[in-house]
């Protein structure tokens, strides 16, 4: 069963969704589920699964595609060859996607 995610929503929203459709599947199926994400899914999904110790046991494994798990590659360079404009990038990046800390 597909979950429809806001991908512009945060990590921490967008996997409680996941978390509440990984119990949901199981319970109607009465069998682990195989969850296929796609980019920041996959990153949401270890979210679920890291917040929620119970759930891992419900999941028979992962399929991730194109997650960014070490991060991005372009922000980064942008960030560190544009001292000044760091904290003005920063400042924009948690008013928009509620990041409360960045390591780059």
């Amino acid at each position: 069963k597909k979950i429809s995610i806001n991908t512009s929503a945060t990590i921490m929203r967008n996997s409680t969704k996941i978390a509440d459709g990984i119990l949901k599947a199981n319970r109607r199926y009465n069998k682990k589920v195989i969850i296929v994400a796609h980019s920041k899914g996959g990153l949401d999904t270890i979210q679920a699964l890291l917040v929620n110790l119970e759930l891992q046991s419900l999941v028979a494994g992962i399929i991730t595609l194109q997650s960014p798990f070490g991060g991005c590659p372009t922000a980064s360079e942008f960030i560190h060859s544009h001292g000044s404009a760091k904290k003005s990038f920063l400042i924009s990046a948690s008013k928009i996607y509620g990041i409360t800390s960045c390591l780059l």
